[in-house]
């Protein structure tokens, strides 16, 4: 093949492949808690969220500001969520997550993020928590009797809402679908134009 087409070629197929594959990568869309922030609760359990489903051998290792290596529970994958489980809550201090997961297309992609804990605000919190809380009043005849009417009024709304066809959102699956089949369409075109001209300049 003459050099300015096997040129042509190889920059047809660059432009056409490299969309069709940068959006098959898994990417981390967001996480519990998040990239950067700030919690004043205790924290046992991490999520974390990709674009993508992620598959089983994906791992999650977690570091304290120290430079000690959090205990990780178990981990857990459903479809595209993450699910961290740690061995003890986290005391106050900042916490380095490193993921390591095995994308929808197979590829294995690695990330960090950190996140700050503040144990006192946490404790503060959980005291709270363990507050015993005042007895309800009970509640009279006539309240009761009003209670069981609203209750009976919000099952009725209840039962027409949910006989009411809700819309479907359109999965992500379709969009990757159609960028390769229009990759491939507009690679067979190219390489078409390429054989027409070769042809074209043998019969010459």
């Amino acid at each position: 093949m003459p050099k300015p087409l096997l040129l042509i070629a190889t920059i047809i197929m660059t432009i056409l492949l490299v969309p069709v594959v940068s959006y098959a990568h898994s990417t981390l869309e967001g996480s519990t808690p998040a990239s950067g922030e700030t919690v004043n609760y205790s924290v046992d359990v991490l999520t974390l969220k990709f674009n993508t489903p992620i598959k089983d051998g994906s791992t999650v290792t977690l570091t304290s500001d120290k430079g000690e290596d959090i205990e990780v529970g178990s981990v857990s994958i459903q479809e595209n969520n993450m699910l961290v489980q740690l061995s003890e809550t986290l005391p106050s201090g900042v916490y380095t997550v490193h993921y390591e997961i095995v994308g929808g297309d197979t590829h294995i992609v690695d990330g960090d993020y950190t996140f700050t804990v503040k144990a006192n605000s946490a404790e503060q919190k959980n005291g709270e928590e363990n507050e015993p809380k005042p007895e309800a009043e009970e509640p009279s005849s006539e309240q009761s009797t009003e209670d069981d009417t609203n209750e009976k009024n919000a099952a009725e709304k209840s039962s027409n809402a949910q006989n009411v066809p809700s819309e479907q959102p359109e999965e992500d699956g379709g969009l990757s679908g159609s960028m390769i089949a229009i990759a491939t369409v507009l690679i067979a075109i190219g390489l078409g134009f390429i054989w027409w001209v070769m042809r074209k300049k043998g019969s010459e």
